[in-house]
């Protein structure tokens, strides 16, 4: 027998281009080795929730501030962190980019002095769609992007450059949600 379906299809035109305006004032670059380590601790953790925040310290008289990555997962018992610092300065409209540097990332005093520097950012991701984009990378650098909206974090942005600039791998992910809207970071 002979069936015929009607399908519809998506207009890549009309809808290609709301990918590239998203604003994303912070961008995190982090070694490919050192994401899928976390996201693979994460998923031992059994942690449904990526928390990414980013605080900053008060621009010396230079301009240049420290900046501190965090990427945190937790479950009723416990909480596992990786942050990252860097030093950088301000771009004319506020924004920067921090390459982490990750061979402080456990240090004690990190710690502290991330807790003095202001939030400029918090957002919870949803940890399995991370993960399931991270299988398939093998090495680089992974940007991550991370857009604001009026009241909290917009969507992330993993990218992840395949050789040139037409090649690449890109997942954009909205924050996670309950019921009563975008859920709080902790």
């Amino acid at each position: 027998p002979h069936q015929r379906f009607t399908m519809r299809t998506l207009n890549a035109d009309f809808a290609s281009h709301k990918l590239e305006n998203i604003d994303a004032p912070y961008t995190i670059n982090i070694p490919t080795d050192d994401f899928k380590d976390f996201s693979r601790s994460v998923g031992i953790f059994g942690a449904e929730t990526i928390v990414i925040e980013i605080r900053q310290s008060t621009p010396d008289g230079q301009g240049n501030v420290q900046i501190y990555n965090a990427l945190r997962c937790m479950t009723d018992s416990n909480t596992y962190q990786i942050t990252m610092h860097d030093e950088a300065k301000l771009g004319p409209n506020g924004e920067f980019t921090a390459v982490c540097d990750t061979s402080a990332q456990q240090d004690d005093t990190l710690f502290d002095n991330m807790k003095s520097a202001q939030q400029v950012y918090v957002g919870s991701f949803q940890s399995t769609y991370i993960s399931g984009f991270l299988k398939n990378i093998e090495k680089g650098v992974i940007r991550v992007h991370l857009a604001t909206v009026e009241d909290g974090p917009g969507p992330l942005i993993l990218h992840h450059s395949m050789g040139n600039e037409n090649s690449y791998l890109r997942l954009v992910l909205a924050p996670k949600t309950t019921d009563d809207g975008i859920e709080p970071a902790e």
